[in-house]
């Protein structure tokens, strides 16, 4: 957690300094206290392990935090800042197999609610207010999917 708010703090250097550029993703794995209740917890780290696999084939550019037991951060930069909409897009559809897959194991099977947030100069004072608004989105994604829908 250290390295994330190492990556705040630059980022709000830059902040201040006018040259940021960056979006935040928040995501959140759905459905891990049933995974841990009903399979045992060694099952849900590796949920965890699988939701890490899928950011770490997605991302290549961008830095990747845990900042929860359950919940990530991606500070997108570079060419994934750049790309973002696409990278985003390949996030979803990679969840998407996973939880479809049906040779995987139900704990490896996972689904996530996902918000994300561009860094606007003319509103964004810091980096907490981008965080704040892709983690407002990625609750509602959640709430959307609790609901049954996908």
């Amino acid at each position: 957690k250290r390295a994330y708010y190492q990556k705040i703090d630059r980022l709000n250097e830059q902040i201040k300094n006018g040259s940021a550029a960056f979006s935040i993703i928040v995501i959140d794995m759905n459905n891990l206290k049933t995974i841990n209740d009903s399979y045992g917890h060694e099952k849900g780290d590796i949920s965890i392990k699988t939701l890490c696999i899928i950011l770490n084939m997605v991302f290549d550019y961008s830095s990747i935090f845990r900042i929860g037991g359950d919940e990530f951060a991606i500070i997108l930069e570079g060419e994934d800042h750049i790309h973002a909409r696409e990278v985003l897009r390949s996030l979803k559809e990679k969840l998407a197999a996973v939880n479809s897959n049906e040779d995987m194991e139900p704990w490896e099977r996972i689904t996530a609610a996902v918000g994300y947030a561009d860094y606007n100069p003319d509103s964004d004072p810091d980096v907490d207010s981008v965080f704040t608004r892709a983690d407002r989105i990625m609750y509602e994604n959640k709430q959307f999917t609790k609901n049954g829908d996908q």
